[in-house]
Formats: C-alpha cells, structure tokens, sequence
C-alpha cells in the first residue's frame, strides 16, 4: 500500500519554484548513508523555510514515512 500526503495547491510561479528548489538540493546517486529519503527531507525542510509547506504538514510527513537525516558521507574504509 502507498501513502499519499497532499502538500498543498501551488500556482505555476511556485511550482516552478519548487522545481528549481528540488534541482539545488544535494543529491549524491554513489551515497552510501543518504538516499531519496533524505534528498525529499532535504527538499521539504527547505520548502518550510520558504513558505511553501507548513511546518505542521512537514511534521505529518515526516512521521508518516519517517524521513532521513542527512549524515556525514564516510571518508571510507574504517578498519
């Protein structure tokens, strides 16, 4: 079964917005630690600060899935 969680209606302007949002937030395909979990995270949170999703809509998503926390990239072999 999947979730769906409804963020809001935008108008072009913000959807564009979001677009070019989406594009700016790191994402790193050879990431061992950080998936599309943290980059939607990512993106989310920074939606929030730029008024495009609520805080409390953010918090809803993010104990539905729950999201990822961006960690540190390890600097390699460890032993």
């Amino acid at each position: 079964m999947n979730t769906c969680y409804v963020l809001g209606q935008y108008t072009r302007a913000q959807r564009d917005q979001i677009i070019a949002l989406a594009k700016a937030v790191k994402f790193d395909k050879k990431s061992y630690v950080n998936n599309c979990q943290t980059w939607m995270r990512d993106l989310l949170e920074v939606m929030v600060g730029t008024d495009l999703l609520s805080e409390v809509e953010f918090n809803k998503i993010d104990v539905g899935v729950p999201l990822k926390k961006r960690v540190a990239e390890s600097s390699g072999n460890t032993s």
